[in-house]
């Protein structure tokens, strides 16, 4: 059978091999060899790359010496798992119709864009759902989680203006070793959820007291961040952790405290926009920092995303089957850019190469095609985990965790971008999603043997 293939290849002699692999690849975000190693984003997916080829070269010789071609997961997996192959084939299709062909395949330096990265993250993630056991997937996520925890800490010395060795200071908002701010933020978001998750399993205070402080230490580095979208990200992930909570005895009970907590945080936002900064804030660069920029007014008025996002809707109807081209927003934000509009104060032409929302980014690139094979794939992703809760109640934690994952990381994403260190956690959230569903499903089976 296809599942026993699969799982064959999990367990194959050399999975010591790409585990290894894989955690070095997960060490990557943390490359900010400057100033030699610039632009950071380019010099990380160039190194992904040579990584991942290496172990994909050996995964295929494998493949190729033990005659195992079958590799299409079983369902509930296997719809998402060729919706996800068929988005990659789109992008290449996009690419063939780009405006700018060679810039769709290569990207920016610094960025890391490009269809050539996205369709090695792609296969990237197949890699991970076909060769990581359960094990080694713990084993990922707390490596992850260590990654995280370094890049705060660098984060921490470069706002307090440490001068060290290959550490740049940066006492206004800290990058870590990601290049940008938004970056760093949307990966620790995104992480976050597993720190709680480990949390949640701990049976010895040791660990629990481990897990409390990895969590605030990340909860930490987004504040030090100052970074809206994350801040965003935090609150809509948090609003579902509880929202939608496995059914426990107390499950209802938090979900009234939840909404009630969250109530109040609104209510308090809202009231802090009507009062002047206090002076511990104004004697705080990082909370007068926050401050201003959680200013309601400042953002209503003065934001310029908004306006960006109305030169992308605009740009939609040019191209709407296959786009401009993968990563081509620039073009089209220079065709309905206007110079006068008050939220851009006068800046020339050509200073946004995207709209810094993913969604509207992947619709003028890739047209309504890519846009909704995309949200046919993420859509399929959260269907079937939402089903596989209620068949497998041993992997309900498990998958409730990773859908905050990706609530944050999907949130974040209305008012930003990617880059290396922020797709290389999306696609794994995506091959821990495929690996979840290929788990097998005591109901089903149950019925399965009744049947026969």
């Amino acid at each position: 059978m296809r599942s026993n293939t699969i799982e064959h290849l999990r367990n194959d002699t050399f999975s010591w091999l790409y585990f290894g692999g894989v955690l070095t690849i997960l060490f990557l975000p943390l490359v900010d060899g400057w100033p030699w190693a610039i632009p950071v984003p380019w010099v990380q997916a160039n190194l992904f790359r040579i990584l991942f080829i290496l172990l994909a070269n050996f995964f295929i010789a494998r493949i190729i010496l033990k005659d195992t071609w079958k590799l299409l997961p079983e369902k509930p997996a296997r719809i998402p798992f060729l919706l996800l192959l068929g988005f990659g084939g789109i992008l290449v299709i996009a690419n063939l119709f780009s405006l700018d062909p060679s810039f769709s395949f290569s990207g920016t330096p610094f960025r890391g864009w490009g269809v050539l990265n996205d369709l090695s993250y792609i296969f990237f993630a197949v890699f991970l759902f076909l060769t990581l056991s359960q094990r080694n997937w713990e084993k990922v996520w707390k490596i992850a989680l260590s990654v995280a925890l370094v890049a705060t800490l660098i984060a921490i010395i470069q706002y307090l203006n440490i001068n060290l060795a290959f550490i740049r200071a940066d006492p206004g908002r800290p990058a870590s070793t990601f290049g940008n701010t938004m970056f760093f933020a949307i990966f620790l978001v995104a992480l976050l959820p597993f720190s709680v998750s480990f949390l949640w399993n701990s049976s010895t205070l040791k660990s629990k007291i481990l897990f409390v402080a990895f969590t605030l230490l990340l909860l930490f580095g987004i504040v030090l961040s100052g970074t809206r979208a994350a801040f965003v990200g935090l609150a809509v992930s948090t609003f579902f952790f509880f929202l939608f909570y496995p059914s426990h005895k107390s499950s209802k009970l938090l979900r009234i405290v939840a909404l009630g907590l969250i109530g109040m945080a609104i209510t308090m936002y809202l009231l802090l926009q009507t009062i002047p900064p206090p002076n511990f804030v104004q004697n705080s660069t990082l909370l007068s920092n926050i401050w201003q920029r959680s200013s309601l007014e400042e953002i209503i008025h003065t934001e310029p995303r908004f306006a960006s996002w109305s030169f992308a809707i605009q740009a939609l109807n040019d191209r709407p089957f296959f786009g401009y081209g993968p990563y081509n927003s620039s073009i089209a934000f220079d065709r309905y850019f206007d110079s006068n509009n008050p939220r851009f104060y006068g800046r020339m032409e050509g200073w946004w190469d995207t709209f810094h929302n993913f969604y509207l980014d992947l619709a003028v690139t890739t047209g309504f095609v890519g846009f909704l094979v995309f949200l046919g794939f993420l859509g399929s992703l959260f269907f079937f985990l939402s089903k596989k809760r209620v068949v497998s109640p041993e992997h309900t934690r498990a998958i409730h965790i990773t859908q905050t994952a990706m609530v944050a990381y999907l949130t974040t994403m209305v008012f930003s971008f990617n880059s290396f260190a922020t797709s290389l956690i999306f696609f794994m959230l995506i091959a821990y999603s495929l690996f979840l569903l290929s788990l097998p499903s005591p109901s089903f089976n149950k019925n399965k043997t009744r049947a026969s």
